[in-house]
Formats: structure tokens, C-alpha cells, sequence
């Protein structure tokens, strides 16, 4: 049994403040949540959400349709108020069988 609901994930940033931000999460399969305290209640958002930079957690419930596609997930964080790109990164995650998966490729 897990103690959290899914793979964590949460902005690191260089040359902007992450609070200044707002980011864009996207993921090619599963969905992300918030797991917010002090109740620890668990948040849906699907597979893309957009907000502050807090962490998320990624996760899935059914197995996938195939295991040689892997999750594609990646972040833009913007200037709320102009909407330039300050950064943007992107994690790749490869299926172990049908219910694990393992970091492949980030960036």
C-alpha cells in the first residue's frame, strides 16, 4: 500500500519565481491530483490542469491500452498577466508491465 496517490511532482524553477507563474500541466495518459492537507482529501483535475506551481501527483486507474506507448507529461509555466513562456519541461514514462511505470526520459 502507497502513502501517497501518485508519482509527485512539483516545479522546481531558475530565473523567475514559481509564485509569479502560472502553470500548465499535461499528461498523454492518467490524470493528476492535489492531496492537500490538513485532511489530506484527494482533488481530481484529469489530464491537464492549470494553476499556481504546487505539487501534483500523477496517477491512473485503468491499465493502458497498450504498454509500448509511454506517458508523455509536460509543464509550461507563463506570465499570468502576458502570457509569455518563462520555461517549460517534460517527463517521459515508460510502462514496467501494466501497472508500473518507470522515469524513461526527462528534461
Amino acid at each position: 500500500m502507497s502513502s501517497t496517490p501518485g508519482i509527485g511532482l512539483e516545479p522546481v524553477t531558475t530565473g523567475f519565481n514559481a509564485t509569479d507563474a502560472t502553470f500548465t500541466w499535461n499528461a498523454s495518459y492518467g490524470q493528476f491530483l492535489a492531496w492537500n492537507t490538513p485532511g489530506y482529501t484527494i482533488d481530481q483535475f484529469g489530464a491537464s490542469v492549470s494553476g499556481p506551481g504546487k505539487k501534483l501527483y500523477w496517477t491512473f486507474i485503468d491499465k493502458p491500452a497498450s504498454v509500448t506507448e509511454p506517458v508523455l507529461i509536460t509543464i509550461t509555466a507563463k506570465d499570468p498577466k502576458s502570457g509569455a513562456v518563462w520555461g517549460s519541461s517534460a517527463v517521459t514514462l515508460a510502462w514496467d508491465g501494466n501497472y508500473t511505470v518507470t522515469v524513461q526520459n526527462q528534461g
